[in-house]
């Protein structure tokens, strides 16, 4: 029975490694079908034993034998993040690795909340390696980071803590600032092919020194071997003579100077041509499992080694021929033996030479069958694959007549030929026509090559500039139009002009640099490049900017003396308007006395690199003049003299003091951390400084610090304690007058322990705890108070408030138990030291005077003794423990005299000390 797939609703269910089920159902029919390595199969139609019938299932879609053979698994990080610490501004390179089955959702988030590509955020996953950039970092991007990653079997996910510290107070002045570097010409993506030399280059900009380094996939380069790496005049250059495909991945170039750091990357490919291979597989059966052995034609037994691996496992027998050549065409025979017979199957390959094409359709032709199986060939099936790509897509499964961008002639029983109108570089790669009949099917394969024009040359720029010429250099198309490029056209043009001219008139410009000559000074020019092959010119690369021949720079712009002494004068001014095309390489500054006209060099060792220069051994009360040139690679530019003359003579300015921004007035710090006062004085002379903190004068010492680079002054105490607050007086001084200036400085430290802590009100359940504040805040306001409570046999304090504000506080009491209390007070700095009550407070209501006893009589009375009894009093006091204190007065005696010497609790005494004839009065 022929069953239509269509209306038994198949499904495909991954089970296993190597096995895929195909369920068929309908409304009389429910049966699982377990196909084994369905990547062999890939019919149109199978059989299917489903006792006590079999069925051919026909019009299979080939989903059901595409889905994957592989078992799907989870995300799982191999390698994850690591906790960093940066400083404010420098920027965050977080980095994982991940395997699972594709496809996996990768995100990122902060504290657990989501993290959106945008603004000072970047984020990429690239070959299962998740990657954040934060451009800038922030105090507020301190945190931890996670990265999560999911698909339909399940998610993962890793952290990492990321520190974010402040930039410690530099020591310099807002002129001495320097710029963090940035690179202006970033690296681009380069596709070079294996042996050809790979360049990467970038410019960077920003103040010396500058230390560049180079990674990829985030390990070192060093230059060794054939790797070359080179900085010059901004420029960072990374070359490799003959790329390999190990040369493939992403590059890094990294720039760091005082100011900060920046880095910029781009993704290097390495293309190669694949190796061709053939591969005959087939499926055993038998009990035992047969052992195999492979044929070539009829004798020629083929063995394993070199570019044939022959392998065997369980079921499966594999020929393996990598590589291969038109001489492997012929029949293979799979032999398969064991004790019960022998049987064996065949199957023949054919292998074509690369076919090209150069006109605008493609054709395919093909000989039918030489063995048609008994059947007459009912259609072919014809497939493509790109050259670049694993995966076939069927161009028409029913060769018979013209179909979408197909084209038959012929009849089938003689050569047949396929057509494929407007071939493009797309259509390139292994075409196979499939014969089909009703026993089955029968294929072959074809490589086909297209031709075209090549692309754009690439990178064209200019290499050098002289004062009368020009070298420009470019890289070779990305696609070369499927044959090798013979020549290059370049042209060039004057700016302003609409066509551009062939440089070199019919000569064939074989490399890729060339050098214009005879170029008229200020002239501009442009330039674009074109490729050509076998099939003819390609279009021209985008033309370069326009660029001239270099002159000299013209002068420097408003030289002027911006200071000057009895000996020295400092000049300033601003670099050239025009610097003649070339880097200016630095200034001469020359002076002459004003009564003079000889000029004299002063700068005579080298050229002064920046736009400042002071004078020095000048003459005092001698009056000179000045002029400044720039210079470039083509020679020294016209001078430029300063209008003013000026006289060695001091200027008498008296002392001015401006603080930094970070200090006027007042100053913070916190215990341990180290003080800071930084201040500028102007002054003509030079000031005497002194620093002094209310009447004591400060010293160096080894706690003390006082630097003196006028105008900047600073002084700086480490570690600092509460015992430096106070104010700080900086006072400078010179012939023309004084000034001073008064700093507060508070030093933030907990608190110190509370006073007076003690209890009142207490009774059986409740109790009131006072103290009274600290001596000492610690230079911030109280905030609250920390109040905690125990039993003497218990070691561990429980808290009673932790955010009291008052300096007292009602706690709860266990009737019976014993109390100890403690206190600390808190400022924003933390907690202070805890101050604890000494003696335990018993858990009872107040006790008050007991009664007078009752019935307090003499019951027995000797020559020098009486006997005393008497009875409890009716009122305790609120205490059952009572004790009595016994006294007794003689007659004419003045003062009462005590009996009994240690605690008396009986209601009976024996005062036994009387003399005998004397009269006593007891109480």
């Amino acid at each position: 029975a022929i069953l239509s797939v269509s209306s038994l609703e198949p499904s495909v269910t991954n089970t296993r490694k190597n096995t895929a089920s195909l369920r068929l159902r309908n409304s009389v029919c429910d049966k699982n079908l377990v196909i084994v390595n369905p990547k062999i199969f890939c019919p149109d139609s199978l059989t299917v034993e489903m006792f006590p019938c079999k069925y051919v299932l026909s019009h299979l879609p080939p989903a059901l034998f595409t889905a994957s053979a592989e078992p799907r698994y989870p995300p799982a990080f191999d390698r994850k993040l690591s906790p960093q610490e940066v400083t404010v501004g420098d920027s965050i390179e977080l980095e994982c690795h991940m395997t699972g089955s594709a496809p996996i959702k990768v995100t990122w988030s902060k504290d657990h909340k989501d993290i959106r590509t945008g603004g000072n955020y970047k984020m990429s996953c690239v070959d299962n390696t998740p990657h954040l950039s934060i451009l800038k970092a922030d105090k507020a991007d301190t945190g931890r980071y996670f990265c999560h990653a999911s698909n339909d079997m399940g998610k993962d996910s890793c952290s990492s803590d990321i520190t974010v510290k402040e930039i410690k107070n530099q020591l310099v002045s807002p002129a001495e600032s320097k710029k963090p570097p940035v690179f202006d010409v970033p690296l681009k993506p380069l596709t070079v092919a294996e042996g050809d030399k790979l360049s990467l280059r970038c410019h960077v900009c920003g103040s010396p020194p500058l230390k560049i380094q180079w990674m990829k996939d985030r390990k070192d380069l060093t230059a060794a071997g054939s790797t070359r790496i080179s900085f010059s005049d901004g420029t960072a250059c990374l070359e490799i003579s003959a790329a390999s495909r190990h040369d493939a991945g992403d590059y890094l170039c990294k720039a760091t100077n005082d100011a900060g750091s920046e880095f910029c990357k781009a993704k290097v490919t390495v293309q190669g041509t694949k190796n061709c291979e053939k591969i005959q597989i087939f499926l055993l059966g038998g009990d035992p499992i047969p052992s195999v052995k492979w044929m070539k034609g009829k004798w020629r037994q083929i063995t394993h080694g070199g570019r044939i691996s022959i392998e065997q496992k369980g079921r499966e027998s594999k020929l393996e021929i990598r590589e291969v050549t038109k001489s492997d065409s012929g029949q293979y025979r799979c032999v398969a033996a064991n004790k019960h017979g022998e049987i064996e199957s065949s199957a023949d390959m054919h292998v074509d030479e690369k076919k090209e094409i150069t006109n605008e359709t493609c054709f395919l032709a093909w000989n039918p069958p030489r063995d048609d199986g008994g059947s007459k060939v009912t259609n072919y099936i014809v497939e493509r694959r790109a050259a670049d790509s694993e995966i076939w897509h069927r161009l028409s499964s029913t060769v018979k007549q013209t179909t979408y961008k197909t084209e038959v002639t012929g009849r089938l029983n003689a050569k047949t030929k396929l057509s494929i109108p407007a071939v493009n570089r797309r259509d390139r790669g292994s075409y196979t026509v499939t014969a089909t009949n009703n026993m089955g099917t029968a294929k072959h394969t074809t490589y086909v090559m297209v031709l075209a024009v090549p692309e754009r040359p690439e990178d064209l720029h200019i290499t050098a500039v002289t004062k009368d010429s020009l070298s420009v250099a470019w890289r070779p198309p990305k696609y070369d139009g499927g044959t090798e490029v013979t020549e290059y056209v370049l042209e060039s043009r004057m700016v302003g002009r609409d066509i551009f001219t062939r440089i070199g008139g019919d000569s064939k410009l074989m490399d890729m640099k060339f050098t214009l000559t005879g170029l008229k000074d200020g002239s501009s020019h442009e330039f674009r490049v074109a490729a050509i092959n076998a099939v003819g010119q390609g279009k021209a690369s985008f033309a370069t900017k326009p660029v001239q021949p270099i002159t000299v720079p013209s002068p420097p712009v408003n030289p002027r003396v911006k200071d000057y002494s009895k000996t020295t004068a400092d000049l300033v001014w601003t670099k050239p308007n025009k610097d003649g095309g070339s880097p200016i390489l630095g200034y001469t500054v020359e002076m002459k006395k004003a009564d003079t006209e000889e000029w004299k060099k002063v700068n005579m060792d080298d050229f002064i690199k920046q736009c400042a220069y002071r004078v020095k051994g000048l003459e005092e009360g001698v009056t000179y003049r000045f002029r400044v040139n720039a210079s470039n690679m083509i020679g020294d530019g016209e001078f430029r003299e300063i209008p003013e003359s000026v006289t060695a003579q001091d200027i008498l300015i008296p002392p001015e003091i401006e603080m930094d921004a970070t200090c006027r007035e007042h100053v913070t710090v916190r215990v341990g951390h180290n003080i800071n006062i930084i201040g500028y004085i102007k002054a003509r002379p030079d000031a005497e400084v002194l620093w002094s903190k209310e009447e004591t004068v400060l010293e160096n010492s080894k706690r003390v610090t006082i630097v003196q680079n006028l105008p900047m002054v600073h002084l700086r105490i480490k570690e600092a304690t509460r015992a430096d607050h106070g104010k700080y007086i900086l006072k400078a001084s010179n012939v023309g007058g004084e000034a001073s200036c008064t700093i507060t400085v508070n030093v933030l430290d907990r608190p110190s322990h509370c006073q007076n802590l003690h209890t009142t009100y207490a009774t059986k359940d409740s109790c009131m705890i006072n103290w009274e504040a600290p001596k000492d805040n610690g230079g911030s306001e109280i905030t609250n108070y920390i109040v905690e409570c125990r039993e003497p046999s218990i070691s561990m304090w429980s808290m009673i408030s932790s955010n009291c504000t008052n300096r007292k506080i009602k706690s709860k009491m266990m009737e019976g138990h014993q109390y100890l209390f403690r206190v600390c007070a808190v400022n924003k700095v933390g907690p202070g030291p805890c101050v604890e009550t000494k003696t335990p407070l018993l858990a009872i209501d107040p006790i008050e005077k007991p009664g007078e006893p009752e019935n307090f009589r003499a019951t027995d009375i000797g020559k020098n003794y009486v006997c005393l009894r008497w009875r409890k009093p009716d009122y305790d006091g609120g205490s059952p423990n009572i004790s009595y204190n016994l006294e007794c007065i003689a007659k004419d005696a003045e003062e009462w005299v005590k009996l009994n010497t240690g605690v008396l609790t009986d209601t009976f005494f024996l005062a036994d000390k009387c003399a005998e004839n004397h009269t006593y009065t007891f109480r």
